[in-house]
């Protein structure tokens, strides 16, 4: 059992992980109508404070208005790597949008990566030790952009 399991071709480890545990934890919670967020948009300082202390990095919330997404909320999740933090934006045409980052202990830098995962795209890489998979159900192409934007916001958050 454990010998095929290590087979089973579903990456373990690295960005590739990352971007499988993004796209489980958007499929679960951007999906939900009720309560996607466990932290709404007007606690942003409350969810930074929080998501920052349980990862041991800086958690910052990009704006991506410039793409048509509006910041929704975010909460805490799990991942077989430890605590993650997940944000969620609402988009045009009822379009979800969510960002995945966690502490890496592989590819801690890693260029960025499009993959995708049935109709979901994911831009996935890592800086100095801190992951970002950037999930929606778009092309990963249309999303790399956004993913831009959002490496653009975090890497200038390290820098201040």
């Amino acid at each position: 059992g454990w010998s095929s399991a290590r087979w089973s071709g579903e990456p373990r480890a690295g960005i590739a992980a990352l971007a499988n545990e993004a796209s489980d934890n958007f499929r679960v919670y951007a999906a939900d109508r009720i309560r996607p967020a466990e932290i709404g948009p007007d606690q942003r300082a409350m969810l930074i404070r929080w998501t920052s202390a349980r990862l041991g990095e800086r958690v910052t919330i990009p704006d991506l208005s410039t793409a048509g997404y509006r910041y929704g909320g975010g909460r805490l999740v799990a991942t077989p790597h430890g605590p993650a933090a997940l944000l969620l934006y609402d988009g045009p045409q009822a379009s979800k949008l969510a960002v995945l980052t966690r502490p890496m202990q592989i590819d801690k830098t890693a260029s960025m990566t499009s993959t995708s995962s049935g109709t979901m795209g994911r831009v996935t890489w890592a800086v100095d030790g801190i992951g970002y998979s950037v999930v929606g159900e778009r092309p990963a192409a249309e999303l790399h952009p956004i993913a831009d934007e959002v490496r653009r916001q975090a890497d200038a958050a390290l820098v201040s």
